[in-house]
């Protein structure tokens, strides 16, 4: 997942647009919205899947990285204006990564619902927050592609299909 980030960054590439489909867990989203992310939480790395893990080549970087300003203000305060701008609703917040390619299960979306009174995480993905946190000035967007669900007991269902049709509108 670094390799394509550093070599873009070797090629003079400074700053970094991820985008993604993500579930929504904040109950205020709805497919089809952009959420512009202001941060993410990497369930994935917690639990061992850190892309940054093994040997370190100096020459690539260094081996512990200051994450705490991952996504660039400035980048933020930009796609804002653009999206107010254009009359493009943007929504705002915290991106949940896991490791994919299932999707969530209902405990997970729990977990990320639940730590502070409103989430931990508004949306989850499996994948562009891993590539973050190289060298760029970085801004992400998420394509809200499906809603998730919470409860093990629900007749609700998640399927690619969904998703597919979402990120087509």
């Amino acid at each position: 997942m670094t390799l394509p980030v550093r070599a873009l960054h070797e090629l003079g590439v400074h700053t970094l647009i991820v985008t993604n489909a993500a579930g929504g867990i904040n109950p205020t989203l709805r497919a089809g919205d952009l959420m512009l992310i202001t941060d993410h939480l990497g369930i994935a790395a917690i639990t061992g899947a850190n892309p940054l893990w093994g040997p370190n080549d100096d020459a690539l970087g260094p081996r512990f990285l200051d994450m705490s300003r991952t996504y660039d203000l400035e980048l933020r305060r930009l796609a804002l204006r653009v999206a107010a701008r254009i009359g493009l609703p943007l929504r705002q917040g915290i991106y949940a990564g896991l490791a994919g390619p299932t999707f969530e299960t209902p405990a997970e979306v729990r977990f990320s619902a639940a730590g502070r009174r409103g989430r931990c995480g508004d949306v989850h993905g499996s994948g562009s927050y891993r590539g973050t946190p190289h060298g760029h000035a970085c801004s992400g967007i998420s394509g809200i592609a499906n809603l998730t669900i919470d409860d093990p007991d629900a007749q609700a269902s998640v399927d690619h299909q969904e998703v597919l049709a979402a990120g087509k509108s």
